[in-house]
């Protein structure tokens, strides 16, 4: 089980957020290291993810948005 699993909403951004956490990938992995990222490309797919991870991560992060 992951402590930590971040949602990355890959159409957030202009379709650059995919981009921007892949790039830090090795630096959240260095401060999470029992993190899971999971990229997310359809808000169905948002919706289903959120839940499933809220029942298996202590923590859920969504990356991306509008807010």
């Amino acid at each position: 089980m992951a402590n930590y699993t971040l949602l990355v909403n890959c159409r957030s951004n202009s379709s650059r957020a995919e981009e921007y956490i892949k790039a830090s990938e090795s630096l959240i992995y260095k401060k999470l290291p029992d993190c899971e990222i999971k990229y997310i490309s359809s808000p169905i797919e948002l919706t289903t993810e959120a839940a499933r991870s809220a029942l298996s991560s202590s923590v859920v992060i969504a990356c991306g948005g509008d807010g």
